[in-house]
């Protein structure tokens, strides 16, 4: 528990002393002035409403709205502009769900992330699990592309798919077929090389692209050798028994899937883990001994969360849930050579707490908690074991 809460201590320590990172880019005020500014990025998962900027390292942070800025963009990173749209927040969630296959368009001033900017230039607005296109044709107005998920009158699930239609009536060339535009999918990568072909087609200039491939979810594979120390204590009445601590090596791989928001400082872990605590002979009294035999599978999976030091360096902490499975393992009780009682050990999941320090992506070394756990399902026993694990790590993939 105490290294639980040294792990949520350094969590709130290193949120407050985080260092601010402002990246050099821009923004276009009411006026259409153009300044070079310093923004904080934080690689937005959901599109803005207000921006912190600075107009230089030495000046105070600026909180910037939607009211007062028109355009801003982070240098080679991304770019957002203002714009009073349609837009319909029908909701997906099957307890929401709309029984209309017709938009509900209502009128909202936002800031669009741009995917393509050129004579057909895309955009897209994210807040929370709401996802909308939009789209504009030469110096139309922005509007949004079409795509509504309905129940029907027979209880069954259907989906409007206008935006295939004003895809094909808005962007008409003869090297887009209409098969092509019939097989997008309303997503990111379709839509955007879809409008890529389009403004090929025609002959016009892509002023910015976005590269929504560098947006993917990446994937690394740890092989994680370990050095375990392990304690087990057991009570039953007035009889306890302490096996004392067991120091031996496991060895687990992890696969960490990197998601693409926030400076990819949040990722998604799994590792499943071999482990063994084995202490044979402690002492119960005068006559009786004590033996545990323990072999488990253990598969932990959570979370984990950078803070970059500088772009070789990053350090990390874990929160996780660990299960258990048990491989044919007992605490047993023995008096000479017979034995009087053979417990089974149960398969009950714990908690997971570690900090760590990454080097290039490559390699990692991590301190890792796993909370007391019941092995026991015995209403009159208690049994508490814990680990702490030193872990290596090297990336393979």
């Amino acid at each position: 528990m105490k290294f639980l809460k040294t792990i949520l201590l350094f969590l709130l320590t290193a949120n407050l002393y985080a260092q601010i990172r402002f990246e050099e880019g821009y923004i276009v005020d009411n006026n259409n002035q153009k300044l070079e500014v310093l923004i904080k990025n934080i690689d937005w998962l959901n599109n803005p409403k207000t921006i912190e900027y600075k107009l230089s390292d030495t000046t105070s942070v600026v909180i910037g709205n939607i009211n007062q800025i028109k355009e801003f963009g982070i240098n080679n990173q991304s770019k957002y502009v203002r714009a009073d749209v349609n837009i319909d927040r029908s909701s997906e969630d099957l307890n929401n769900i709309s029984s209309s296959e017709e938009p509900d368009f209502k009128g909202e001033k936002l800031f669009l992330k741009v995917l393509i900017e050129a004579e057909a230039s895309l955009y897209v607005y994210n807040d929370h699990n709401l996802k909308r296109f939009f789209y504009k044709n030469k110096g139309g107005n922005i509007e949004q592309l079409v795509y509504k998920k309905y129940e029907t009158s027979t209880n069954q699930y259907a989906y409007n798919k206008t935006y295939k239609g004003q895809i094909a009536q808005n962007f008409r060339c003869q090297n887009i077929s209409n098969e092509r535009i019939r097989k997008i999918n309303y997503r990111d990568i379709d839509l955007v090389l879809l409008f890529i072909e389009i403004n090929e087609c025609k002959g016009s200039e892509i002023t910015y692209n976005e590269d929504v491939q560098s947006k993917k979810v990446d994937f690394n594979l740890w092989i994680r050798p370990r050095l375990n120390s392990s304690k087990l204590d057991f009570k039953r009445d007035s009889e306890s028994v302490k096996f004392g601590n067991k120091s031996g090596f496991a060895f687990g791989i992890e696969t960490e899937f990197v998601l693409p928001f926030n400076k990819k400082k949040w990722s998604l872990i799994v590792e499943p883990t071999y482990q063994s605590y084995k202490v044979n002979g402690t002492k119960v009294g005068n006559v009786d001994r004590a033996n545990v035999d323990y072999k488990n599978i253990e598969i932990p999976f959570g979370v984990r969360h950078y803070f970059f030091l500088n772009q070789k360096s990053k350090i990390f902490v874990n929160v996780q849930y660990m299960i258990n499975l048990n491989l044919d393992s007992n605490i047993e009780f023995k008096r000479g050579e017979y034995s009087y009682w053979d417990y089974e050990i149960n398969n009950r999941g714990n908690l997971v707490a570690g900090i760590g320090y990454n080097y290039k992506d490559k390699f990692n070394v991590e301190l890792r908690y796993l909370t007391n756990r019941k092995l026991l399902d015995e209403l009159n026993i208690n049994t508490k074991y814990s680990t702490v694990s030193f872990v290596l790590g090297y990336n393979i993939f």
